[in-house]
């Protein structure tokens, strides 16, 4: 686990046995991902200035490749919290070639603790099958 900028954490690039598109669906409803139709349909129903994050990514070739990056929520002990994660799903053979990053916050302790990295990072390996 290599850390590139403050906060941030990039895990190793791996390779998972599950294809890319079903990483696509875990990563969506695992991690709390929206797609750009989900975007729009809460700014037309919820809120319409609803704004999407600077970096936000939604690219998707089913079968072959998808990129995602947005800030999402996470559990850790004193509440919910939010943090910028990324991922590249890539097809290898019948498995994924798949890379991950997330940042949090550098000046929240609870956030920034080795121990909820670790949390983090344990949690993005066994949803993704790496």
């Amino acid at each position: 686990i290599s850390s590139k900028e403050e906060g941030c954490t990039v895990l190793p690039n791996q390779r998972s046995k599950l294809d890319v598109d079903t990483l696509y669906g875990r990563a969506m409803s695992r991690f709390g991902f929206k797609s750009p139709e989900k975007i729009a349909i809460h700014r037309k129903l919820v809120d319409r200035t609803y704004l999407v994050d600077q970096g936000y990514k939604h690219e998707k070739q089913g079968g072959s490749f998808y990129h995602l990056a947005q800030t999402v929520a996470y559990d850790v002990a004193g509440g919910s919290r939010a943090m910028w994660l990324e991922f590249k799903f890539s097809k290898n053979g019948t498995g994924s070639d798949v890379s991950a990053e997330f940042c949090v916050d550098p000046t929240d302790p609870i956030a920034s603790s080795s121990n909820t990295r670790q949390k983090i990072s344990a949690r993005i390996q066994q949803i993704l099958g790496v």
